[in-house]
């Protein structure tokens, strides 16, 4: 195992950057007294020996965070150190506060288990007992309507939406103002500049960059704000996942929505119950109420784009097994498929609704996704993939024939929208006819 570096308030002649500090680590000897070499490092990190290099030599003066965080890993030294800060000595109040802030965001398995490990270390202490909310409070429970979420848009400007934007960004990789500015190489002042509503277009591109924002999707909705190219809307808040925030962007342009749903009902299509309880299945982690409300408001207010005068055509293609998946309770589920009955009645040709049986000529070999189609001259055809913690967009030309191609032969296989709400009205039947709960 490497020795660590004693870097806290170190004060090394010369080594003001970031190829000057990579360079002291690599020539430091080791537990075994040999040098390590620049191989071993990329062979343990995953970082290219080429970056590595070019680093050493001062020709990749702006690394990226994640590429910066696996080289202050390996040799054991402080991220904002190798970034380039030159710390001050750390004081005990000033680590209590570090460390109670690096708190904030973890889940509550993660905060669960520090509590854990505090209480033992205090009883081996012979210290007394912390009050658990202490370590791992209780997040705000989100209002009840979107509404309470998006008033403060209305008065607020692109700048501020997109300073408040990267705040959160860097606060969620745990940077301070000045390892963000090293990491970006743009200066501790562009970033207070930036996230007081008052950076330049250069300085936010190059702080996404720094944050690992690296979907063109994503990027754009950021920089269009920052350009000052569009109003922020309701899918700008900062708290919303950008992500999310990308995807809301297409489907308010789209003017087609193709969609193929192997898990769950269609977001656009869904109750407020079911909106909830989706939200809390799909996790991998146990998430806080506050979480599944606020993920779950966001999805209804999506469905508002249905009520517009000019809102896409929406055509779904649900496999059967999210039918009878039971997230709800009985008269919960009852009003899904009263939901889904309604839609697949339209008489305004703006949804279409088919249901993929479970003898389905037709079964894709891929995951949920759904396929965007612009009125706009010059906008192509997307793809978005549904993913764990995020879904992908896809633009290239023949992946996105590709998924068309599936969603035919889907739609082709399914039963048939004329004839899916009579099997809708079915399996409603024999769900009310069930045994109570």
């Amino acid at each position: 195992m490497r020795e660590g570096v004693a870097v806290e308030g170190e004060r090394l002649p010369g080594l003001d950057t970031i190829a000057a500090r990579l360079t002291y680590l690599l020539s430091r000897k080791g537990s075994s007294a040999k040098k390590v070499t620049i191989e071993e490092v990329a062979r343990v990190t995953g970082v290219s020996r080429a970056t590595i290099t070019l680093m050493k030599s001062g020709q990749a003066s702006n690394p990226q965070v994640a590429t910066l965080r696996s080289l202050a890993d390996f040799f054991k030294v402080p991220l904002g150190w190798l970034a380039g800060d030159l710390p001050e000595p750390i004081s005990e109040a000033r680590m209590r506060a570090l460390i109670a802030g690096d708190l904030v965001g973890l889940p509550i398995s993660a905060l669960r288990t520090i509590a854990e490990l505090v209480g033992l270390t205090r009883q081996a202490e012979q210290l007394a007992r912390v009050p658990s909310s202490v370590i791992a409070p209780e997040a705000p429970v989100p209002p009840s309507d979107m509404g309470s979420f998006v008033r403060h848009l209305e008065n607020a400007t692109s700048d501020s939406v997109v300073g408040c934007r990267l705040r959160l960004l860097r606060e969620g990789y745990g940077l301070s103002v000045g390892e963000a500015g090293a990491a970006a190489g743009v200066g501790r002042s562009a970033v207070e500049c930036v996230e007081d509503g008052e950076g330049s277009p250069e300085a936010v591109g190059a702080l996404l960059s720094a944050y690992g924002v690296s979907s063109p999707y994503q990027r754009e909705t950021v920089m269009q704000l920052a350009r000052h190219e569009r109003d922020p809307q309701w899918w700008d808040l900062p708290e919303i996942p950008l992500w999310l925030t990308a995807i809301a962007g297409l489907e308010s342009r789209a003017e087609m929505i193709y969609t193929y749903q192997a898990q769950y009902v269609p977001a656009l299509l869904q109750t407020a119950q079911y909106a909830l309880a989706s939200c809390e299945a799909s996790r991998s982690e146990r998430p806080s109420q506050a979480s599944i409300q606020f993920d779950a408001l966001m999805t209804l207010r999506r469905q508002r784009l249905l009520e517009r005068e000019d809102a896409p055509r929406l055509w779904a293609v649900v496999d059967e097994s999210v039918l009878h998946r039971r997230l709800v309770a009985r008269e919960e589920h009852l009003e899904v498929l009263d939901t889904l009955i309604a839609a697949s009645k339209s008489v305004n040709g703006k949804v279409t609704l088919q249901v993929a049986p479970y003898d389905c000529a037709f079964v894709p070999p891929i995951p949920s996704f759904t396929l965007y189609r612009f009125a706009s001259p010059g906008q192509s055809d997307l793809v978005c993939v549904h993913g764990i913690d995020a879904d992908q967009i896809i633009n290239e030309r023949l992946q996105v024939d590709a998924y068309h191609k599936a969603f035919v032969m889907l739609a082709v296989a399914a039963i048939q929208p004329e004839r899916t709400v009579d099997f809708l009205i079915d399996l409603r039947t024999s769900v009310s006819l069930e045994p109570g709960e």
